[in-house]
């Protein structure tokens, strides 16, 4: 900055504001290095809202610049130099063509590997707002329309949206003359069994409870929180995470099932796997189908964790890892005939092709109180009223956790599942199900208006040529 500059008394402001908190951390840092959102918001004295305005202009400012770079460089040709040594080396010179490459192409937006699970499930849950609405939810109405709902989502570019679309699944299909995004068949197909299975549920009377997970750190603070002008506000020294705890439970329309509701301290050797859910499962079924006599129906709604999801031995494929006689008495086992000169790749592809269905161990065991299993679809979390009740959980014990010590943070835990009532738990239910209508009546749509009126391309890049042509 060169010396003799005069600065305005709003910009000096600013910077008064910088200097302070840059001589304040002397002795270390009061907000962790890593956080640069709250670190700008204590410099700055801006709101939230207003420093993801400054960053989505800076960052279309930095990419018209790029542009504009990347367009001169494709427009500028190199000084050719004479060689005086002899007029043979110089002609040989004029027959060379030195081939220049072309600049790097330059895209807007640095796309992270993975958003949260929050910006995913808004993503599909807006695209189908849009097709209840009957709009077509091209890449510009939806990115329009996300940013209108929610103020600070963290995809600022179109071009970033449309990737991560496509890393979610999202195909661009034809259909006339307009070009729109569609999720994959299998997304749909879970889908759409799902709502039969829950059609199926409630038009029977049937007792359906919602299960989840969800974990709690010693450390657990609120996330946003004022600032004193030296950085000071912040209850919590250390940014370690701490001790961690492990809640699952069940909810129907009254609330949570108290005698099932589990709360213990994770450790490398109590932790959430397959083994502890299955032993949960079947000790829960038990109680479930004792409360409600032996005719009554009863369903337990789950995602799709890992260990949810482990198959039966029968039902287990043969796996790369296994030896040849392995895979051999695998097929000896489903009785499915192979010749013994067969390679190995050949007796798994032979074990691929007659992989018998799949059977869940979880299924299994609540099947012997007669409970139902049904899976949500994957990553559609909304669709579980426990999403809800987890975030009401979480914000309770943040505001309340002013020692952090674990065992604060299970009597918390405890407090709040025993105070969770049944019109919070009907109005979780419901939330759950108007985000379940709005998918269906979506999908409707896409069945009886888009589906008919494909166009059969032969992949996918030929439509995203023409990407930037959508309406």
């Amino acid at each position: 900055m060169p010396t003799g500059s005069h600065f305005s008394v709003e910009l000096k402001e600013v910077y008064f504001r910088i200097i302070k908190f840059v001589e304040s951390e002397k002795s270390g840092p009061k907000i962790p290095l890593n956080n640069t959102t709250d670190r700008l918001l204590v410099m700055l004295n801006i709101s939230r809202a207003s420093l993801f305005r400054l960053k989505k202009e800076m960052e279309e400012q930095l990419n018209a610049k790029r542009s504009s770079r990347s367009s001169s460089l494709a427009n500028f040709t190199p000084t050719t130099h004479r060689n005086r040594s002899s007029s043979q080396i110089r002609s040989l010179q004029r027959e060379i063509t030195v081939p220049v490459a072309k600049p790097p192409q330059i895209r807007g937006g640095n796309l992270p590997t993975t958003f949260s699970e929050e910006v995913e499930n808004a993503i599909r849950h807006q695209f189908h707002v849009l097709l209840t609405k009957k709009v077509y939810p091209t890449v510009e109405i939806l990115f329009n329309q996300l940013h209108a709902a929610y103020p600070d989502f963290p995809i600022l570019s179109k071009t970033s949206l449309r990737e991560y679309m496509h890393m979610l699944g999202f195909t661009f299909k034809q259909i006339s003359n307009t070009k729109i995004p569609l999720e994959g068949i299998e997304i749909e197909a879970q889908r759409a069994i799902f709502y039969r299975k829950m059609g199926n549920l409630r038009s029977t009377g049937a007792h359906i409870f919602y299960h989840d997970e969800t974990w709690s750190n010693a450390s657990e603070e609120k996330r946003s929180i004022w600032f004193s002008d030296t950085g000071e506000g912040r209850s919590r020294k250390s940014d370690g995470k701490g001790a961690r705890l492990a809640i699952s439970a069940i909810i129907d329309q009254h609330g949570f099932h108290l005698p099932s509701v589990e709360i213990f301290n994770c450790t490398t050797d109590h932790n959430m796997d397959s083994e502890h859910f299955i032993k949960w499962i079947k000790s829960t079924s038990f109680r479930l189908r004792d409360e409600h006599g032996p005719n009554d129906r009863i369903c337990i709604i789950i995602d799709n964790a890992t260990w949810h999801s482990e198959l039966t031995d029968d039902t287990k494929q043969g796996k790369r890892a296994w030896r040849k006689s392995e895979i051999q008495q695998w097929l000896i086992r489903h009785r499915i005939h192979f010749d013994p000169i067969m390679t190995k790749a050949e007796l798994l592809e032979l074990a691929s092709i007659n992989r018998p269905a799949k059977r869940y161990k979880v299924d299994e065991v609540a099947m012997q109180f007669d409970v139902e299993i049904v899976r949500l679809p994957t990553k559609h979390c909304e669709f579980n009223p426990m999403e809800l009740v987890w975030a009401a959980l979480k914000d309770y014990i943040r505001k309340n956790n002013v020692r952090f010590r674990l065992n604060d943070v299970y009597n918390l835990a405890a407090e709040f599942i025993a105070g969770f009532d049944e019109d919070a738990a009907k109005n979780a239910i419901q939330h759950a199900r108007q985000v379940e209508h709005t998918f269906r009546t979506g999908d409707r749509f896409v069945e009886e208006n888009v589906e008919p009126y494909l166009k059969d391309t032969d992949s996918d890049t030929e439509v995203e040529l023409d990407i930037e042509d959508e309406v």
